[in-house]
Parts: structure tokens; C-alpha cells; sequence
């Protein structure tokens, strides 16, 4: 039975090399991770988180990380609908799967909520970039956001977003520059390409 390798890196040793390059690509983009920070117990069945990330507003997302092909899990699901059903008035947890490297997986055309991070494909909490006519803007749709952000017109900007993106919210929409988006997507991009460049050592501290 093929057995992942542990990979080292900033003092935690991870189980594969594939997480380590999550690790990596969250340092990239100035998220703060955990990971395996804390167990559950799901009416007897043992499940254990690869990370708790805390958004740029500091909110928590679980993050589950599966090889490419790999694209759905029933302990995660089962972890999700409980981490919902725990929720409180006005919350909408965020928990995400991702699968295959960081490249692997924006190449894949999934995408990042411009404010909070969260990893999504975009027909479920980004509901695809909309680039309105005559408007330099793009608008996305984060479910989790619509519970953080006021409603109404005129609401100010905020840089506090993904890697500093500046955004302008209303409820669940956020609203980025043209400009500011396209620098988005490249710094996600570079990111990613800084995960999958990274070298690790079995066993020992990897930079």
C-alpha cells in the first residue's frame, strides 16, 4: 500500500507533500492556518480537519485537502452539515474541500471569494465574474459573506480582503475593481506557482 510522505514545513509535520503546499500557498496569500489543530467526534466517527484558517477578517474555515482526483469526501460532508447545524442566528460556517495542489486546483477554474478566501468551485459561493457593461467592475457572490456584510447602497471600501484586494460590499456581493481583481488573480496565481515550486525534506524543517 503506497504510504504519502511526511513533509516538514515552519514546524509542523504534515502527512503529505500535498498539504504542505496548501500551507505554503495560505502563507503566500497572508492567511493564518492551523493544522490539525482540533478533532471531532461525528456520533462515533473520528474526524480531524487538515486546517483552520482564519479569513483576512477573522473568521474560521475549515479546509479539508484530497488528491486531484478526489473531489468529494462523506467524514467532510458529515463534519460540514454539523459545523452548520451548530451555527448560530445569522452564521453561515465556512468549510471547503479542495483537491490536487493550489495550481492544480485554480487551473480547474475554482476560485477564492475575493473577501474572505474561501475556496469554492464557482457555481456554488462565487457565482462566476460578472463584468457589468460600461462598468469597470466584477462582481462575485459569497454565501458566508452575506451574513458578514451590510446591506444597502453607498457602503465604503475596504482593503481588508484577500491579499489586501480592496472591495466594495453589499451583503453577499462583492464588488472589486477591475484593476484591483486582475492584481487579485495574479497574486493567486503566484501563490499557487510558489506552492508547487516549494522543496520540502522527509522528517525535517522545510523553509
Amino acid at each position: 500500500m503506497l504510504k504519502a510522505i511526511d513533509t516538514a514545513y515552519k514546524g509542523h509535520l504534515f502527512r503529505s507533500r500535498l498539504e504542505a503546499r496548501w500551507a505554503v500557498f495560505f502563507d503566500a496569500l497572508g492567511l493564518q492556518w492551523e493544522y490539525e489543530v482540533e478533532g471531532y467526534d461525528l456520533d462515533g466517527v473520528w474526524y480531524l480537519p487538515d486546517f483552520k484558517v482564519k479569513t483576512p477578517q477573522g473568521s474560521i474555515m475549515w479546509i479539508e485537502v484530497k488528491n486531484f482526483e478526489t473531489r468529494s469526501d462523506k467524514k467532510f460532508a458529515r463534519f460540514s452539515e454539523a459545523v452548520m447545524a451548530a451555527a448560530g442566528h445569522g452564521e453561515w460556517p465556512r468549510t471547503a474541500l479542495v483537491f490536487g495542489t493550489p495550481l492544480q486546483f485554480i487551473n480547474c477554474n475554482m476560485g477564492f471569494c475575493p473577501r474572505c478566501g474561501l475556496p469554492t468551485d464557482n457555481g456554488y459561493t462565487i457565482h462566476g465574474m460578472m463584468s457589468l457593461s460600461n462598468s469597470p467592475w466584477h462582481h462575485y457572490w459569497c454565501d458566508p459573506c452575506d451574513f458578514e456584510t451590510p446591506s444597502g447602497g453607498d457602503n465604503p471600501h475596504y482593503e481588508d480582503g484577500l491579499a489586501h484586494t480592496c472591495y466594495v460590499p453589499r451583503k453577499g456581493f462583492i464588488t472589486v475593481p477591475e484593476m484591483e481583481d486582475t492584481a487579485l488573480q495574479r497574486r493567486v496565481r503566484s501563490a499557487a506557482e510558489k506552492a508547487q515550486k516549494a522543496r520540502f525534506e522527509h522528517g525535517a524543517h522545510g523553509g
